[in-house]
């Protein structure tokens, strides 16, 4: 053999080498495959999870329309009903109540599996009042102590002021047949009632669409009736026990008499405890609701995608 052909032989015979090692590795994978497939416990749990899956599917298919009656539904069926009307319902009523649940409740459930809930703005409404109802009576907040109300009225004392009040009387003078008219008249009246020191009126002025002798109403309460005008400022602005005027009003024009005000007060905590804790409770039931939200949304994902209204 010629030195050429020796060494051509040695450069072919690492090659052989390898593709003979390849086909032996893949002989070999291609039998442990096969002795793989082959075993039982394979079988085994293949069959194992197809059952699985497929019992998953029809669990889950069957539960909308699978109905389950329990003793607990049926009572609280009932006590919805003596809630409602009253009265415990007989077993014929009770009967007659669970079939008409049944048969809500297979439209119910037909509607959601029909997807009628979605898109529709009233169902929206009432399912996230629910869920405000649910968050409320989840951990409602524990009965607050004497120091905590205490605490809780010195940050808030603004709320247990009681507004300034006044009691008054007054005459009512129409504009209707013209402010000049209106004004005579009750200055008229006036001159005849400076000597009344009783806040009598004898048979004077118009007749007035609301009351003529108000007492303890606040300032906000007289505004409501005579608007945000002169007479209501004087109200609680005029000398005690005489009558003045003629103050304009939203209706006409009056001649005042204020018998008696009261100060703007602070009630004291004694005074305010009972709406101190009603209001201590609420702003406590208030932060649960906010700190559940918060961890409802921590798992929500909020992407606000901008488009191009011309596109």
């Amino acid at each position: 053999m010629t030195t050429r052909h020796s060494e051509a032989l040695a450069t072919l015979l690492p090659r052989c080498s390898v593709r003979v090692s390849g086909r032996a590795r893949l002989k070999r994978l291609v039998g442990w495959c096969g002795r793989l497939l082959r075993e039982p416990l394979l079988h085994f749990l293949l069959y194992g999870a197809a059952l699985f899956l497929i019992g998953q599917q029809l669990h889950g298919g069957s539960d909308t329309y699978r109905i389950i009656i329990t003793p607990e539904l049926k009572a609280a069926l009932a006590k919805q009903y003596a809630a409602q009307f009253g009265i415990k319902p007989d077993s014929s009523l009770q009967r007659t109540i669970l079939a008409g649940w049944i048969h809500d409740e297979i439209l119910y459930r037909e509607g959601i599996a029909l997807g009628l809930d979605k898109h529709d703005q009233v169902v929206r409404e009432r399912v996230v009042q629910k869920m405000k109802f649910v968050m409320e009576d989840v951990a409602p907040p524990p009965e607050p102590t004497v120091a905590q109300l205490e605490a809780y009225y010195r940050a808030h004392a603004n709320r247990y002021v009681s507004p300034a009040a006044a009691t008054f009387t007054h005459l009512y003078f129409s504009t209707e047949s013209g402010r000049r008219d209106a004004l005579r008249r009750a200055q008229h009246a006036l001159a005849g009632l400076a000597s009344s020191d009783d806040g009598g009126r004898p048979g004077l002025g118009d007749v007035f669409p609301d009351q003529h002798d108000f007492t303890g109403v606040t300032r906000s309460q007289v505004e409501s009736i005579f608007g945000n005008t002169p007479l209501a400022q004087e109200v609680f602005a005029a000398p005690e026990g005489r009558w003045l005027g003629p103050y304009e009003s939203a209706y006409g024009l009056h001649l005042l008499y204020v018998y008696a005000r009261t100060p703007q007060l602070l009630e004291t905590f004694a005074e305010a405890r009972a709406a101190v804790r009603v209001d201590y409770l609420a702003d406590a039931q208030k932060s649960d609701v906010s700190a559940q939200f918060e961890h409802v949304a921590g798992k929500f994902t909020v992407v606000q995608v901008d488009r191009d209204p011309s596109s």
